[in-house]
């Protein structure tokens, strides 16, 4: 189990869709990849709002299966940058979180599939701070963990874990110039994840 099982349940998220182009004023057709997490046997994908924001059609690749498998998104919450989907089917390999905030000084991995390649890959790092001020220009979440994986473009929507598997946040920036990063920590995850849960988009 324990970082084996972070790799069979992380997953690729292929969203496409069509927006307006500001500058231009035309409709113009994007595809963007990102990286997500299978939470419960039947199928729940967690990951960020702006990987999946203005998605038509949402395509998840799961470790094992040659073809990717058609999934929809159920809610989302645009300040929390957090965004529930759904496969269909069940069986799925899913990951657990946290009971309780690890503390700082902690060894971490996060997993993704960095700027959008086709493998699952993993980096460490430490948790520098529980509690650390989030936010950015798409997101406003009030507290978040700082940790110094280096994670890349691709890891957005990722799991943040400990050596045993378990979440304690989902990744969802970072400064590569600082070499810092940032997780959404699980005082704002399991709260939001309820309501996702039922359908309810969330501001």
């Amino acid at each position: 189990k324990g970082l084996d099982l972070v790799a069979a349940a992380t997953v690729e998220i292929v969203a496409q869709g069509t927006f307006i182009d500001p500058q231009f004023g035309q409709l113009q057709n994007v595809s963007g990849a990102g990286t997500g997490f299978i939470i419960s046997p039947d199928g729940w994908v967690l990951t960020n709002n702006h990987v999946v924001t203005g998605a038509a059609t949402l395509q998840i690749y799961v470790p094992g299966r040659g073809r990717p498998l058609n999934a929809r998104v159920v809610a989302t919450s645009e300040c929390s940058d957090m965004a529930l989907a759904k496969l269909t089917g069940t069986g799925f390999p899913f990951l657990t979180f946290h009971d309780q905030p690890p503390p700082v000084g902690t060894p971490i991995y996060v997993a993704g599939y960095p700027l959008g390649e086709p493998r699952h890959a993993l980096v460490s790092g430490v948790l520098a701070k529980a509690d650390a001020p989030g936010e950015s220009y798409w997101a406003s979440v009030d507290h978040v963990l700082q940790h110094d994986a280096a994670a890349m473009p691709g890891y957005s929507g990722g799991p943040v874990v400990t050596a045993d598997g378990r979440v304690l946040g989902v990744h969802y920036a970072g400064n590569r110039q600082t070499s810092q990063a940032f997780a959404i920590g699980l005082n704002v995850v399991l709260p939001v994840l309820e309501q996702l849960k039922q359908g309810k988009f969330v501001d």
